[in-house]
């Protein structure tokens, strides 16, 4: 069938409805629940979860190798690489050749999905990021040990951000004082807008900031602590971005995250 009021091709295989944007991407059922973005996998301005500005890399345990999820390994498979699926021309998959400091491959982690569960792992970036002031990162992350939460934070390290009674690190640099450990299944994100920088957890709760942040922010591993130590625990998803995003679009990823996995997560205002 030919949909005329959207201009898409919509097809039935058998099994299930599969519907094509006129440029020839296609979404099913799943991926009209997935986050949409011009250079990505799926791309409907239309879809629910489409947003306007696309991420610099993303990684998303569900779909391990960045192309799709049918390759996913089986449980407990050691991981030498975490395919980014940001679709952008830099390549930033994330890979580790020694099997000693490999993650394993969790089918069904926190949120009944794909998570990948670090103990003493590193994955390095194949390509260095760097961003001066604006930035804007966003996981879905759970501790292990009741010390590490989030993601990102100390100079080339993506890490499960270091945030204990009397430190937390974002940007580069000591940002400031947070009371509490964080050790639950969550969204998490720093927003940067130049010099202004804000920690969020569970969607728009703002746990720290705004507060002024100079330094460059560089990452070229996932998996290690602000003082370069191994981290625990398990990441689901992560996306960086190169600006700082606008309401709008951190709302629409904070739905996409809510639904795909089982979260309550407040609205960013």
């Amino acid at each position: 069938m030919f949909e005329t009021n959207t201009n898409r091709l919509i097809t039935y295989d058998g099994t299930d409805w599969r519907t094509y944007d006129s440029d020839g991407i296609a979404y099913s059922s799943v991926g009209a629940t997935e986050l949409h973005y011009s250079t990505g996998l799926w791309s409907s301005a239309s879809a629910t979860y489409y947003i306007s500005t696309s991420p610099a890399m993303h990684f998303d345990a569900t779909i391990l190798d960045g192309a799709d999820a049918g390759n996913n390994p089986a449980n407990g498979v050691a991981i030498s690489t975490w395919g980014d699926r940001s679709g952008n021309s830099t390549n930033y998959d994330a890979t580790q050749a020694s099997a000693s400091l490999q993650p394993t491959f969790a089918t069904s982690g926190p949120g009944s999905r794909p998570a990948v569960t670090w103990a003493t792992d590193i994955l390095d970036l194949a390509t260095t990021w760097s961003k001066t002031y604006s930035c804007t990162m966003i996981y879905v992350a759970q501790s292990g040990s009741g010390i590490l939460t989030n993601v990102l934070g100390y100079t080339n390290y993506l890490n499960q951000f270091w945030m204990v009674s009397t430190q937390n690190y974002i940007c580069g640099a000591t940002a400031g004082t947070v009371t509490t450990d964080h050790d639950v299944h969550n969204m998490y994100a720093i927003h940067r807008d130049h010099t202004s920088a804000e920690v969020f957890e569970g969607g728009g709760t703002s746990v720290y900031g705004p507060a002024t942040r100079a330094e460059e922010m560089k990452v070229s591993k996932i998996g290690q602590t602000a003082f370069g130590g191994d981290q625990s625990g398990t990441i689901s998803e992560i996306l960086v971005f190169e600006s700082a995003l606008s309401t709008a679009d951190l709302n629409v990823i904070k739905s996409y995250i809510a639904n795909k996995y089982s979260l309550t997560l407040a609205t960013f205002t």
